[in-house]
């Protein structure tokens, strides 16, 4: 992509919006806001579902094709990020398929308050 820009004459941007680090966000609507908020949900959904598959004596595969049937069968972006997760564990090595699975149970919900314009 950088390549194709060195011949440019002009580049135009367009900042949809900008969140800071207290929370605020100023965008032309909340709908970045609530991404964040089905991202943070569907990771801790996915931990969680997951978690307890492992609990119930399924193997890892067997608890991320579970995952993996639960994501299409929940619409919208929430099913998209489940499904996102869950490809995203079946990625990694034994010690970071842990690690990433830890860190999907810490996600926080940052409190935001969006601003439009």
């Amino acid at each position: 992509m950088i390549t194709l820009l060195a011949n440019a004459a002009e580049v135009d941007i367009v900042v949809d919006g900008v969140m800071f680090q207290n929370g605020d966000m100023f965008a032309v609507d909340a709908s970045y806001a609530n991404e964040i908020t089905e991202r943070v949900a569907a990771a801790h959904f996915a931990a969680a579902h997951v978690r307890s598959e492992l609990a119930r004596g399924k193997t890892k595969p067997q608890a991320l094709e579970s995952l993996s049937t639960l994501a299409r069968s929940t619409f919208g972006k929430r099913g998209e990020w489940i499904n996102t997760f869950g490809n995203t564990l079946s990625g990694r090595s034994e010690q970071m398929f842990d690690a990433y699975l830890a860190s999907m149970e810490r996600l926080k919900l940052p409190g935001i308050t969006v601003h439009t314009y």
